[in-house]
């Protein structure tokens, strides 16, 4: 017997999801879990993420593997992470982000990383190579950031802004946020 879904016929060997799961398109998936499109489908193409085939080319995620995610994630880390020239910025920043995060996330732990430095030379310094190896490990759920700043800062808006989103897209292929708390 096979069942009907969004006008497909979805094979038997997704009835066992059907009876006690829904299944959900990749993008639905990903808005659940918070998690961007592309990297749902590369976790689903990998193997990472169980799916189904429904139809002939349209893959469909169990609700049973966004739980398993979900859950998965409830051990990332979020980092509150402050970078300026001299020790007064940078930790005044780290002031604003400890109090954002308290009156925002309240249920929530962090963890501090706090750097000095120019921008430019973050790329070379030990705690921003330790932040990057947190997000490639996948162990990093949210960075929040007092500015985009503390990524880049260059007299030419359009090397910020460039090297911001690179930064951003490469935490979010790894499952990851960056959250500015100045923009929001």
């Amino acid at each position: 017997m096979n069942y009907t879904l969004f006008n497909n016929i979805v094979p038997e060997s997704t009835q066992p999801f059907l009876n006690d799961r829904q299944l959900v398109s990749i993008s639905i998936a990903a808005r659940r879990m918070g998690f961007h499109v592309i990297t749902v489908r590369k976790w689903v193409y990998s193997g990472e993420i169980q799916s189904q085939l429904v139809g002939k080319v349209e893959k469909r995620i169990p609700q049973s593997e966004i739980v398993r995610i979900m859950e998965h994630r409830r051990g990332a880390k979020k980092i509150l992470y402050a970078r300026g020239a001299d020790p007064l910025t940078a930790e005044s920043q780290m002031v604003a982000l400890r109090q954002w995060f308290l009156e925002n996330r309240k249920d929530q732990s962090c963890e501090e990383i706090l750097e000095i430095g120019p921008a430019f030379a973050a790329f070379g310094q030990k705690k921003f190579l330790r932040l990057l190896n947190f997000i490639e490990t996948r162990k990093v759920s949210e960075i929040f950031l007092f500015s985009k700043d503390a990524i880049v800062d260059h007299a030419d808006p359009e090397v910020c802004r460039f090297v911001f989103d690179y930064f951003c897209r490469h935490v979010e292929s790894f499952g990851g946020f960056v959250r500015v708390i100045s923009e929001l």
